[in-house]
Protein backbone atom coordinates (compact mmCIF):
# COMPACT_ATOMS: atom_id res chain seq x y z
CA UNK A 1 0.00 0.00 0.00
CA UNK A 2 1.46 3.26 -1.08
CA UNK A 3 1.71 6.27 1.58
CA UNK A 4 -1.57 8.48 1.92
CA UNK A 5 -0.88 12.15 2.81
CA UNK A 6 -4.41 12.12 3.95
CA UNK A 7 -3.60 9.61 6.52
CA UNK A 8 -1.00 10.93 8.05
CA UNK A 9 -1.71 13.24 11.32
CA UNK A 10 0.46 15.64 12.21
CA UNK A 11 0.45 16.38 16.55
CA UNK A 12 3.19 18.95 16.94
CA UNK A 13 5.93 20.76 15.15
CA UNK A 14 8.86 22.66 16.29
CA UNK A 15 11.78 24.72 14.21
CA UNK A 16 14.82 25.02 16.22
CA UNK A 17 17.48 27.73 15.18
CA UNK A 18 19.32 25.60 12.84
CA UNK A 19 16.53 24.52 11.08
CA UNK A 20 15.72 20.92 12.28
CA UNK A 21 12.94 20.11 12.69
CA UNK A 22 10.91 17.70 14.98
CA UNK A 23 7.40 16.90 14.96
CA UNK A 24 4.87 14.50 15.87
CA UNK A 25 3.09 12.18 13.53
CA UNK A 26 0.49 9.37 13.39
CA UNK A 27 -0.18 6.98 10.39
CA UNK A 28 -3.84 5.89 9.43
CA UNK A 29 -5.20 6.49 13.36
CA UNK A 30 -1.76 4.19 14.48
CA UNK A 31 0.77 5.06 17.42
CA UNK A 32 2.27 8.79 17.70
CA UNK A 33 6.14 8.97 16.59
CA UNK A 34 8.60 11.22 16.69
CA UNK A 35 10.51 12.54 13.52
CA UNK A 36 13.76 14.32 13.87
CA UNK A 37 14.33 16.27 10.30
CA UNK A 38 14.29 17.66 7.83
CA UNK A 39 16.34 20.74 8.07
CA UNK A 40 15.42 23.41 6.69
CA UNK A 41 17.72 26.50 5.16
CA UNK A 42 17.62 29.22 2.38
CA UNK A 43 20.00 28.51 -0.38
CA UNK A 44 22.34 31.69 -1.84
CA UNK A 45 19.48 32.13 -4.32
CA UNK A 46 16.90 32.76 -1.66
CA UNK A 47 15.00 29.53 -2.01
CA UNK A 48 14.00 27.34 0.68
CA UNK A 49 15.34 24.34 0.86
CA UNK A 50 15.27 20.56 2.80
CA UNK A 51 17.92 18.53 3.93
CA UNK A 52 18.75 15.19 6.05
CA UNK A 53 18.80 15.79 9.87
CA UNK A 54 22.17 14.00 9.86
CA UNK A 55 24.06 14.21 13.50
CA UNK A 56 23.02 17.01 16.21
CA UNK A 57 25.02 19.33 17.69
CA UNK A 58 24.85 20.18 21.75
CA UNK A 59 22.99 23.18 20.71
CA UNK A 60 20.37 21.23 18.96
CA UNK A 61 20.30 18.32 21.43
CA UNK A 62 20.26 21.13 24.48
CA UNK A 63 16.98 23.00 22.56
CA UNK A 64 15.78 19.37 21.68
CA UNK A 65 15.78 18.77 25.61
CA UNK A 66 14.26 22.15 26.27
CA UNK A 67 10.68 21.12 24.03
CA UNK A 68 10.83 17.56 25.69
CA UNK A 69 8.09 17.85 27.94
CA UNK A 70 5.63 19.77 24.72
CA UNK A 71 7.16 16.98 22.59
CA UNK A 72 5.93 14.05 24.99
CA UNK A 73 2.53 15.63 25.66
CA UNK A 74 2.24 15.46 21.95
CA UNK A 75 3.25 11.81 22.06
CA UNK A 76 0.51 11.32 24.99
CA UNK A 77 -2.33 12.99 23.09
Amino acid sequence: MAFNPALDQVHGLWTLKSGLQISVHSYNGGERKIQIGPRVFTKRDGIQSFGKAGRLSNIEFTEMAEISGEIFKAIEG
